[in-house]
């Protein structure tokens, strides 16, 4: 009994502890923000990209998290549900980031880079397609379950 009052505590520590690096990030994110809008300015083009940066890594770790958080819940089919509808945002949302990088990056470079710094972004934006929708993209392997349950069962009857 006296362990499960002393624990209870310390969770409610732990939470509010968890907190403090967020709110730390979330300054430091904002402080990031506002110079780089400051000196984009004069730039309606930079101060596109900046808007447009910011916001979609804004909207993406709000996914992604909503996602790891379902997926905590993932008895409920419910949760299953509303991870499979988040998919797609996520990979709308990365693959958006990924071609407005490129785009501003790939100009800057020689041809043969500027070809390879567009190949890189074909490259992630296929490959999280393929994880997200093709593969598993860290749901339960229900297989593993039933492999284990199958090799249990061959030991006890062997014994």
């Amino acid at each position: 009994m006296d362990d499960d009052l002393s624990k209870k505590p310390q969770r409610e520590q732990d939470g509010d502890n968890a907190l403090l690096p967020c709110v730390i990030a979330g300054f430091l994110v904002a402080g990031h923000v506002a110079a780089c809008t400051y000196r984009a300015a004069a730039e309606p083009r930079d101060l596109a990209f900046v808007a447009a940066a910011y916001t979609m890594l804004a909207l993406l770790l709000y996914c992604v998290g909503r996602f790891e958080a379902l997926a905590a819940d993932g008895s409920s089919p419910a949760a299953a549900v509303a991870r499979e509808r988040l998919r797609l945002p996520v990979w709308a949302l990365s693959t958006a980031l990924t071609v407005l990088f490129s785009s501003r990056v790939a100009p800057m470079m020689p041809p043969p880079l500027n070809a390879l710094v567009v190949a890189m972004s074909v490259v992630v934006t296929v490959g999280g397609f393929c994880l997200l929708f093709l593969g598993n993209a860290g749901e339960d392997d229900v297989d593993d379950d039933d492999d284990e349950d199958e090799a249990a069962s061959d030991q006890d009857e062997e014994v």
